[in-house]
């Protein structure tokens, strides 16, 4: 990379074989897709969103444990929301239930994992609202992040007041 840089400097422009080999390796990565590893299910993982919240980036190992995380799957027997669903699929998975599945027992609705009532909640709004590079959306912002990816009751109540509560978005923005 330093050869295609050294090209932009003032004075003469000089294109070298080291700079056409840079070029080369460049133009490589950029047109050739990545190949993907599966996460191994049987560990606590944690996947990170770049700050555009639209790709999903991973370097080396994807293997990070989350504390607590591992233990909601044992809260749905005893949640009042999802307990009975919950149940209920691991009874008869076969049998309908909207659009809900149990999976390395975790129960999600479609692709959003459902969390039971833990402290987590708060968690979950505060890392999606002020975690990351950029971090610190607005509320309604803030939301979408979290049903995109998480479903719980009073979801949209819980994230506005987490955000409600956030020194650094009321001191910067203004009560």
């Amino acid at each position: 990379m330093t050869h295609i840089t050294s090209c932009l400097r003032k004075g003469d422009f000089a294109w070298t074989a080291a700079t056409t080999k840079a070029f080369e390796e460049i133009k490589d990565k950029l047109s050739t897709a990545s190949v993907l590893r599966l996460p191994d299910f049987s560990k606590t993982f944690e996947v990170a969103c770049n700050a555009s919240g639209v790709g999903i980036g991973g370097g080396g190992t994807i293997s990070a444990r989350v504390e607590g995380f591992e233990r909601v799957r044992f809260y749905y027997t005893e949640c009042l929301d999802f307990g009975e669903i919950y149940s209920g699929l691991s009874r008869d998975p076969l049998k309908p239930r909207k659009d809900f599945i149990i999976s390395e027992g975790y129960l999600f609705y479609g692709s959003r994992l459902c969390v039971p009532q833990t402290s987590l909640w708060d968690f979950l709004a505060w890392d999606l609202h002020a975690g990351g590079a950029v971090g610190h959306f607005g509320r309604d912002k803030t939301i979408a992040l979290v049903e995109n990816r998480f479903l719980w009751p009073g979801l949209k109540r819980d994230v506005t007041r987490v955000v409600c509560h956030c020194r650094v978005c009321r001191t910067t923005k203004g009560s």
